[in-house]
């Protein structure tokens, strides 16, 4: 299953949605749960953790408070500015940002992470199938793949027109370019409507990547706790 909007579009229009997307941190509530599912898991604050799709860096940062060595990484240029200007004087020694495509052969290290998050960012990949591969590359063997996926929205019910009129009204800053972003980023939700994926779909996805599932401590959204096998 791919994505149908072109690979160059999708990077451009998230660089450019940066900082709107920072200001909405439509995923902030959910930081602190996936962050305990993590600790629960990697117990040594010292492990290193990959946040892959790691947008404007919300999470990255979380975990780098946390005590964790965090590396983000995304492809989008403005995503990877709102990120790097959150990186403090206490936490530049465990956290770095880095641009890497997820659809693209990753530069880093086969086996180097305890611990990969994928936070809302599965369905926005050209090819979920490959980004699966290359985190598990990435993972020691028994290394925690933790992935954040939203349900297909309940909007999608109603009009293209009633859902732009909904996401306008949440904008922390409704400026002219803030509507526009808006209503581009729902049409291409809709047009992208396929890769929502449930429960059942989203653990069979891993599985053919060769994970193994290991909980589903939440569904909605969907909190997947996955692993790679420690022998492949």
């Amino acid at each position: 299953m791919k994505s149908i909007v072109p690979a160059g579009l999708r990077i451009a229009f998230w660089s450019l949605i940066g900082r709107m997307w920072d200001e909405q941190a439509p995923t902030g509530p959910h930081v602190q749960r996936v962050v305990e599912i993590v600790q629960a898991l990697l117990p040594e604050d010292s492990a290193r953790i990959l946040d892959v799709g790691c947008g404007a860096g919300v999470y990255s940062v979380a975990f780098a408070e946390a005590g964790y060595d965090v590396t983000g990484v995304d492809a989008a240029h403005g995503m990877l500015a709102r990120a790097k200007a959150k990186i403090t004087a206490g936490l530049k020694s465990r956290l770095r940002f880095s641009e890497e495509n997820l659809d693209k052969h990753l530069s880093l290290p086969a086996s180097s992470f305890e611990g990969v998050v994928a936070i809302s960012v599965l369905q926005a990949v050209e090819s979920p199938a490959h980004a699966g591969r290359e985190v598990l590359r990435v993972l020691k063997p028994g290394g925690v793949f933790v992935v954040l996926h939203f349900l297909r929205p309940a909007y999608y019910a109603n009009s293209l027109w009633a859902q732009i009129r909904a996401r306008v009204r949440i904008l922390k800053r409704k400026t002219p370019w803030n509507v526009l972003l808006a209503a581009a980023k729902m049409m291409a939700e809709r047009s992208n409507a396929s890769l929502y994926w449930s429960v059942e779909e989203l653990h069979a996805l891993l599985r053919s990547q060769g994970f193994q599932i290991e909980s589903t401590p939440e569904t909605n959204p969907i909190i997947v706790v996955a692993r790679r096998p420690a022998t492949l």
